[in-house]
């Protein structure tokens, strides 16, 4: 069942259940919607409105004398329809505006910034997945003679950021000028292209490469392509915020929720699992009630952030399911669209 199968008087009875819940986070009443909401309704007439949804299995009722709460299929229906026309209210739009205006020019310092922001503004936890550095163009490539058995990479890609890797010679190591050869060699010939296509170019003229450079030369390119970016540079997730989260109302009452969004800084592996699937698709994603452990009693609206067509990375929120989706929905979709929008001036 879709939103739209519901009529317009059961959809107003489910939003107003589901506000009173994120409100209050207790059990909803019949003679509360009545009483609190502009429904010409008889609270008689809204009970069995609240019935009927509880029989497809949008709301539920914890005991048999209390009043109803929303299942995370009342809160899917609830949320689906908020992104036809929620927006950032603008109190909180020009704070953000102010935020963006301050922040620090370095890229991978604003990723930090924006999570403690994000959790800062909501009082939940703010989540912000840097780039992979895999996918980033070079800007600028350095080799560096530290000793001589080593060598130090130096890559700055697109967004400013500095990679180090330091690669460990069989043989001595060459002379800075050597290096400095190589170095422009590659910043010439690869600029503006990302490292994975680099490293399938370099290993296409290798024999080249061997043939023009001494064998000490060839050693590094070698070791260059074989620098295992895939595991050393695994997408950073910046999670803040939990202090916040643990004095809701919605979370210190309830030792076990309190204890699974503590897994969530301890393992995060589900929560990068669930992540990774929001750079499928541009935009807006929210899971409600994600079956994957630690994430059941949770709620994660997360949006991605681009620069052109490439979706860099992503930013968003976790917190219960009582959620202030009507806020945060907008809020980290605003946010991602600032982001992008930096990213393209850069």
């Amino acid at each position: 069942m879709n939103w739209n199968e519901l009529n317009e008087r059961t959809q107003n009875i489910l939003f107003c259940v589901i506000n009173e819940f994120i409100k209050t986070g207790e059990p909803v009443g019949s003679r509360t919607i009545s009483k609190k909401y502009n429904i010409n309704l008889s609270p008689a007439t809204i009970r069995n409105i609240m019935a009927d949804l509880e029989d497809i299995g949008l709301l539920y009722q914890p005991h048999t004398s209390a009043g109803r709460v929303p299942t995370k299929e009342g809160l899917k229906f609830y949320v689906n329809s908020l992104m036809n026309f929620a927006k950032v209210p603008n109190i909180l739009k020009n704070e953000i505006d102010r935020f963006f205006q301050s922040s620090d020019p370095n890229f991978q310092n604003v990723l930090s910034q924006i999570s403690d922001f994000l959790a800062d503004i909501t009082n939940y936890i703010g989540i912000v997945v840097s780039p992979d550095i895999k996918k980033l163009k070079l800007k600028h490539i350095e080799f560096v003679r530290l000793n001589d058995r080593q060598i130090l990479v130096i890559i700055v890609n697109e967004l400013g950021q500095v990679e180090n890797k330091i690669i460990e010679m069989e043989k001595e190591s060459i002379s800075q000028l050597q290096l400095d050869k190589l170095s422009q060699y590659i910043n010439n010939k690869y600029f503006g292209k990302d490292l994975i296509e680099i490293k399938n170019e370099i290993l296409k003229e290798i024999e080249y490469l061997k043939n023009n450079f001494n064998s000490k030369v060839s050693e590094i390119v070698d070791k260059f392509t074989n620098i295992e970016w895939e595991e050393d540079a695994e997408k950073e997730v910046i999670v803040k915020g939990l202090n916040k989260l643990i004095e809701s109302d919605a979370v210190k009452s309830d030792l076990n929720k309190l204890k699974n969004f503590i897994k969530i800084f301890e393992e995060r592996s589900q929560l990068l699992e669930l992540l990774d699937k929001a750079y499928q698709s541009p935009g807006v994603q929210i899971y409600i009630g994600s079956n994957a452990p630690y994430l059941e009693d949770m709620s994660i609206i997360t949006s991605t952030y681009s620069k052109g067509d490439k979706i860099l990375g992503a930013l968003g929120i976790i917190g219960p399911l009582r959620m202030d989706y009507e806020t945060i929905i907008p809020l980290v979709d605003y946010t991602s669209k600032l982001i992008s929008s930096i990213l393209e001036k850069s």
